[in-house]
């Protein structure tokens, strides 16, 4: 008759084994080097997504199905039917029993009513209740050019605000002008939106939303010229502002000088390759009904420092004369 080991020898060799596993690691957790005993530590190794795909946003409220999204299916009481479907770049998935279906650019109810849609379509449920999910999307690039600090591309998942892709690109330069122009991303290459980053319009400016996909250029501040007998002669960049007149314009040259032609003076347009001009006269008589007259980038007044030089000196010396001036920054 075999005998049963006693309690105190079973109780002995649990004791031994405890003591050998609690030998193989040091107080602090490090697996010991005795090649008798190794107990291996375990450490979690992160999953990181596809290259060029992004783990879903917290908010899918304004996201819009786009090619490269994998989006997880299901129908209700039809497990064969769960399937992980990819958006192709015409914007269609194929269904399992439905076939292509067109999602692109749909957000996830409008494609669930597609699908369900396809499915009833094509007689294979009575009431087809489909569940979607986003499983990863493909983000879009937007495009920052211009008067930014880092122009290039960068990518949204979703349309955000014009402020907010501003400050992706580091925000504006000292030299951007109020104008933006954005191409969105399915007009024509020569449709453009142009926007306005004056003070008056900061409301509309704030409301302004930048889809993937879209281009926004800042450009540059407009430049003015004042030349001839002014106290400072120079360009001037209209930096945050819309617009500039000729007393203005006059005021940023500290004024003309006591043999200034104001009468006689010229206001130079560039037209192209060339350039129209006009006449401004600063008659004393106006004093109280201050004279306007609006410029534009580029635009040159020129004052003469008398009626003589008024006939003298053509446009295209004026214009030569603006090229070396000194550039000077209006805010």
């Amino acid at each position: 008759m075999r005998s049963r080991p006693s309690y105190r020898s079973v109780t002995a060799a649990v004791l031994l084994l405890a003591a050998g596993i609690a030998g193989a690691q040091s107080s602090d957790g490090s697996v010991s080097s005795d090649p008798a005993i190794q107990v291996p530590r375990q450490t979690a190794v992160p999953q990181l997504p596809e290259a060029g795909i992004s783990l879903v946003p917290q908010d899918l409220a304004t996201l819009k199905l786009e090619p490269g999204t994998l989006i997880r299916f299901s129908v209700y009481d039809a497990p064969e039917m769960s399937a992980s479907l990819r958006v192709a770049p015409d914007g269609s998935v194929n269904v399992p029993l439905a076939g292509v279906v067109q999602v692109g650019g749909m957000t996830l109810p409008e494609a669930r009513q597609a699908l369900e849609a396809a499915l009833l379509k094509g007689e294979y449920f009575v009431h087809p209740q489909v569940s979607l999910d986003v499983a990863q999307v493909a983000p879009a690039a937007v495009t920052m050019t211009g008067e930014v600090h880092t122009p290039g591309r960068f990518q949204i998942l979703s349309p955000i605000s014009l402020q907010a892709a501003l400050a992706q690109a580091g925000g504006e330069t000292e030299n951007a002008g109020v104008t933006i122009d954005i191409h969105r991303a399915k007009a024509p290459a020569d449709v453009l939106e142009h926007v306005s980053n004056a003070r008056a319009d900061q409301n509309a400016f704030n409301a302004i939303q930048i889809a993937p996909g879209d281009s926004v250029d800042v450009r540059r501040a407009g430049v003015i010229y004042v030349l001839g007998a002014v106290h400072r002669p120079g360009g001037f960049m209209m930096l945050n502002r819309g617009s500039l007149d000729v007393m203005e314009a006059l005021a940023l040259a500290q004024g003309t000088l006591l043999e200034a032609a104001t009468g006689s003076i010229r206001i130079l347009h560039r037209n192209g390759d060339g350039f129209t001009e006009e006449k401004f006269e600063l008659d004393p008589s106006t004093k109280g009904k201050r004279p306007t007259l609006a410029l534009h980038d580029t635009d040159i007044v020129y004052v003469p420092p008398s009626f003589v030089k008024t006939i003298l000196v053509n446009g295209s010396s004026i214009i030569g004369a603006a090229t070396s001036s000194i550039i000077y920054r209006v805010y």
